[in-house]
């Protein structure tokens, strides 16, 4: 291979670069505020130093064992009850969940392809949820 063989291969690799770059940009442009800003969000907390923590406490809880068990739901039960506020966010978050899937499953009829994974559904409702905090009344 001669040198403008080289050269064509380092521009052609540099060219797929700036193309992918250039989508990435008007993907993210073409989102309203209310989106765009989740998604910054998004980049910070996995940028935060907290980050790793949640992960650890994810993995923690994921692998619990007997948690399906239901002597182990006595003291959860008993945290529940003593916070009002936080038993409501979790039914809320549940409930989102459920909706979510409902609502997907809605638009898809007759398909057995619309079941959503449990990380799938908080994800999206976490996501959704963390727009709607900053933009209650929609899209700007």
């Amino acid at each position: 291979m001669g040198p403008l063989g080289l050269l064509s291969a380092w521009w052609g690799g540099w060219k797929t670069w700036l193309q992918s770059w250039l989508r990435l940009c008007r993907r993210i442009a073409a989102l309203p505020d209310g989106r765009r800003i989740v998604l910054l969000h998004t980049l910070q907390v996995l940028e935060s130093p907290i980050y790793p923590h949640a992960k650890r406490a994810v993995r923690e809880t994921a692998t619990t064992i007997g948690f399906r068990n239901p002597e182990s739901w006595v003291a959860y039960s008993r945290a529940m009850k003593s916070d009002p506020k936080k038993a409501e966010n979790i039914w809320r978050a549940v409930r989102a969940r459920e909706l979510t899937q409902g609502h997907w499953a809605a638009t898809q009829p007759g398909s057995t392809l619309t079941k959503l994974s449990n990380p799938q559904l908080a994800f999206l409702a976490e996501v959704a949820y963390q727009e709607y905090a900053r933009f209650p009344w929609g899209d700007v």
